[in-house]
């Protein structure tokens, strides 16, 4: 009998063990952290329009003027830069040669007609867009050929570049 009651109690030891720690353990709870990174760089969008034009026809000595472009930018940055160049660097329109005089550009920050020899900057220090582009609308370019120019139709590429500095 002495037996079977020290059982009887070690068996409601454990059962009193067991009722107390089992709900603890499933009523216990963890948790942890986790820190993402993600990083933004400053973004620059720009768009001219139209894509491409042409000049009206060339006469010697005489300035040729185009019509104005529009070149839009977005940029989630302050003081971005939008610049005009040429890819041969002297700014002229060739054909089967160059022509004598350099094609020239004004608008934007520009104060006056500026060779694309030297890859002017129309635009500087611009003010962070948002979602709304900034259109720079008054963009033109000029051309005069010279009496020492071939009959000829001549081309340039150009190409605007817009920098988030």
């Amino acid at each position: 009998m002495k037996r079977t009651v020290i059982i009887l109690s070690l068996i409601f030891a454990l059962a009193i063990v067991l009722s107390v720690s089992i709900p603890t353990l499933a009523a216990s709870t963890d948790t942890g952290t986790t820190t993402i990174t993600a990083t933004l760089g400053g973004h620059i969008d720009i768009t001219a329009d139209p894509d491409d034009f042409s000049l009206p026809a060339l006469v010697p000595d005489q300035n040729v003027v185009s019509d104005a472009k529009t070149v839009s930018v977005k940029c989630n940055k302050a003081g971005w830069t939008l610049a005009v160049s040429e890819v041969a660097g002297d700014g002229k329109m060739s054909g089967t040669a160059a022509l004598t005089n350099p094609l020239y550009v004004d608008g934007g920050d520009l104060t006056g007609y500026t060779s694309l020899a030297t890859a002017p900057v129309l635009e500087s220090g611009g003010a962070k867009t948002g979602g709304t582009a900034v259109d720079i609308t008054d963009i033109v370019f000029q051309q005069m050929a010279t009496y020492a120019d071939d009959p000829d139709t001549y081309t340039i590429t150009i190409t605007f570049s817009a920098a988030a500095n």
